[in-house]
């Protein structure tokens, strides 16, 4: 079993989907039937949930929403740094966005991210490839597209914007989701590639971040 399965998710992660599915229209009741997760929790910042109690939240919030298109996509974009609370400070105190993101790898069981992420860098671009596999097939699509969005987000948000475009790459045929993440990463995805990828243009990877603060890294 991937020792990942027994990592307890903070439930603040599974608030911002909850909020982002009820501005939509779903009823809150029925994103948490069979969670065993009640009001009580989410109003609790320091609750832990399961990914099972968290995949099964998912698994009700694409009944509620059958029709909202790009939906994984979305609720990723809902993310932001302050979301993941000590991973996400842990990023605030790196000096590039290289170290950022070799700091968000190594403690990514912290994260919401339920793909297995990998940083290339082949000196030309810098690419984080996410493997879905291991996503049970009916939310692999759902979970592929949050992480990707989340990943966009970060990089946008510790770049304050700096870094606005992103090619991105799948590995399986194209969706209806293709205006969104056009959008959103500047240019148009590619289907049926060899992976699940984001490539940040390397200019930006190794140029200090304005918000990086050496006072705050030590403490």
């Amino acid at each position: 079993m991937n020792k990942r399965q027994n990592t307890l998710h903070p439930i603040a992660i599974s608030k911002v989907m909850i909020n982002f599915a009820v501005n939509q229209g779903a009823d809150l009741y029925m994103c948490l039937h069979g969670t065993g997760i009640d009001e009580q929790q989410l109003s609790d910042g320091a609750a832990l949930i399961q990914r099972e109690q968290e995949m099964r939240l998912v698994e009700n919030i694409m009944l509620e929403l059958p029709n909202v298109p790009a939906l994984g996509f979305r609720i990723g974009l809902s993310y932001n740094v302050a979301t993941f609370g000590i991973w996400g400070f842990s990023l605030r105190t790196c000096r590039t966005l290289r170290d950022a993101l070799t700091m968000a790898l190594r403690f990514l069981p912290l994260s919401t991210a339920y793909s297995e992420i990998s940083a290339f860098d082949t000196g030309e671009c810098f690419s984080l490839r996410l493997n879905a596999q291991g996503i049970p097939i009916h939310l692999r699509q759902f979970f592929l597209e949050r992480d990707m969005a989340a990943a966009i987000n970060i990089v946008k948000e510790l770049s304050l914007n700096e870094v606005q475009q992103f090619n991105t790459e799948f590995s399986g045929p194209s969706t209806d989701n293709v205006d969104i993440i056009t959008q959103v990463c500047g240019v148009a995805p590619e289907y049926q590639r060899g992976h699940n990828a984001i490539f940040i243009p390397i200019e930006y990877v190794d140029k200090p971040l304005s918000t990086y603060d050496a006072s705050l890294a030590q403490m």
